[in-house]
């Protein structure tokens, strides 16, 4: 399931490398049927499928996915913990879910920060940092990667290090010791100056066909 799925990128990229069935879900019809067109022309259609719904309120049942992405979304929203939340419920115990993420570097002074909202996305401030909300909502990190650096070749501000830009990688929490998530750390990425989104979507697919 890609949640904040637009018109298909990287749901779509997903079912056509890797073979899999892809659920899209987005609230605006007009990406979503754009989507279901690339579907068509991609020769992928009856392994995708569009759901329109808000990703905090998934019209599916419990356990119904074993992976779940997101890409620059929770960024985009306000109730980022009902998303996370949402994404525990319905994907299997055995499941992973892949995101990547823009926020706001924990830590800045108050003159930094308040230059760090006005370049962030418009939901880019956290209640609280990100480990720690995957956390409370289910999730256990096991993977925590820095791509900041590709983010700061053409954002400024990612630059100066107010805004950070990260992938994570979650399992639901059942009832593993928490000194495991606690002690994962974001690993600085090496990427091509030329090659950031791509880099990114290949290092999602590899997460997401990785056996379990």
């Amino acid at each position: 399931m890609d949640v904040g799925a637009g018109s298909g990128w990287p749901g779509l990229y997903f079912a056509k490398e890797t073979g899999c069935d892809a659920v899209l879900v987005d609230l605006p019809l007009s990406e979503l049927r754009a989507a279901r067109e690339r579907a068509a022309h991609d020769r992928i259609s009856d392994r995708s499928r569009v759901a329109v719904a808000d990703g905090s309120r998934l019209p599916f049942r419990d356990g119904s996915f074993d992976a779940v992405s997101h890409s620059e979304v929770l960024c985009c929203l306000e109730d980022k913990r009902g998303v996370l939340e949402a994404c525990r419920r319905v994907i299997r115990d055995d499941g992973r879910m892949v995101f990547i993420v823009i926020w706001i570097t924990p830590g800045l002074s108050r003159s930094d920060h308040k230059r760090a909202l006005q370049a962030a996305p418009s939901f880019g401030e956290t209640e609280t940092d990100y480990p720690t909300l995957l956390k409370q909502t289910g999730w256990t990190v096991t993977d925590w990667l820095d791509v900041s650096a590709g983010y700061g070749s053409w954002n400024g501000s990612a630059k100066e290090g107010l805004l950070r830009r990260d992938i994570f990688v979650a399992t639901p929490t059942l009832g593993l010791d928490p000194s495991i998530a606690d002690s994962i750390e974001p690993k600085a990425a090496k990427l091509a100056e030329n090659d950031n989104r791509g880099w990114v979507c290949r290092f999602r697919t590899e997460r997401y066909n990785r056996p379990v």
